[in-house]
């Protein structure tokens, strides 16, 4: 049998995805939303109970850089998810 396998970093899959859904946009990137539901909900953040179960991202839209980064902001880097800002297809921030 010959074969040739290679692995894809959530990095890698996550700027792919930026560059071809938002270039344009402000957005926060929460991975792995399920681990952290009850964080999400206290935050008062929408959720999509149909799709929180199979996803392993979740996109929150921003109008502006600002409010994006204050958002960003609210999450404890010892207790909430990885999370990134991204703007204008660009990463601007992370927590890890």
């Amino acid at each position: 049998m010959n074969y040739i396998s290679y692995c894809v970093s959530y990095a890698e899959l996550m700027q792919k995805w930026i560059e071809e859904n938002h270039m344009s946009d402000y957005i926060v990137v929460i991975y792995d939303p399920l681990t952290h539901i009850k964080l999400l909900r206290d935050m008062k953040v929408e959720v999509d109970e149909l799709n929180l179960f199979s996803s392993k991202v979740m996109i929150v839209f921003f109008i502006n850089l600002e409010d994006s980064l204050k958002f960003f902001d609210q999450f404890e880097r010892e207790k909430g998810p990885f999370i990134q800002a991204w703007a204008l297809g660009y990463k601007v921030r992370e927590n890890y």
